[in-house]
């Protein structure tokens, strides 16, 4: 509101828009705090990337709704990336299967069978906060889970180049 001297009082709307735009009305800054988030930076790598002092400022950008759906998108792709990983890789085990123990087809089976089609599906929003979560907490996360994939892949590959004989083939030739 105006004041009779013409001076503004602080909570006139005029005056909150004046300067420069807010940081995060560029989409490629909320991308850039978004995947820093993602990737587990913390609040002060965060604050260096952005160019700003007060780490409680990324705090509020990590709340702020546009940061959190990009947030989501990040986790949600990264997410359908590693399953289609993990998809291929199980794939690839079950072309020869008859070279696989029992135990292991059944414990694909259950994990993969019938019974998985009757689960009813993780709410994606609950899932992709949860993951959000994790990543807060622990910013090495995601590093440790690349360690993982590529322990996985190491295996794999070693797993290719060995002869591979297990116990109860001939159950499997049987059946």
């Amino acid at each position: 509101m105006a004041k009779s001297n013409g001076q503004f009082e602080s909570g006139d709307k005029r005056l909150r828009h004046r300067g420069r735009p807010h940081f995060l009305s560029d989409p490629d800054n909320v991308k850039l705090i978004a995947e820093a988030f993602a990737a587990g930076a913390t609040r002060d790598q965060m604050c260096e990337l952005a160019d700003v002092k007060d780490p409680g400022t990324i705090t509020r950008w990590r709340k702020d709704p546009r940061v959190k759906a990009e947030v989501r998108k990040i986790l949600n792709d990264r997410i359908m990336r590693i399953s289609a990983k993990t998809d291929s890789v199980i794939e690839q085990r079950l072309q020869n299967a008859a070279e696989m123990t029992i135990d292991d087809l059944i414990k694909i089976r259950k994990e993969f069978g019938g019974s998985a089609l009757g689960r009813e599906q993780i709410d994606e929003d609950s899932m992709l906060t949860d993951a959000m979560e994790a990543l807060e907490k622990n910013p090495n996360l995601l590093e440790d889970m690349r360690a993982l994939l590529t322990k996985a892949k190491q295996q794999e590959d070693a797993a290719e180049d060995a002869v591979i004989v297990p116990d109860d083939a001939s159950a499997l030739a049987e059946e």
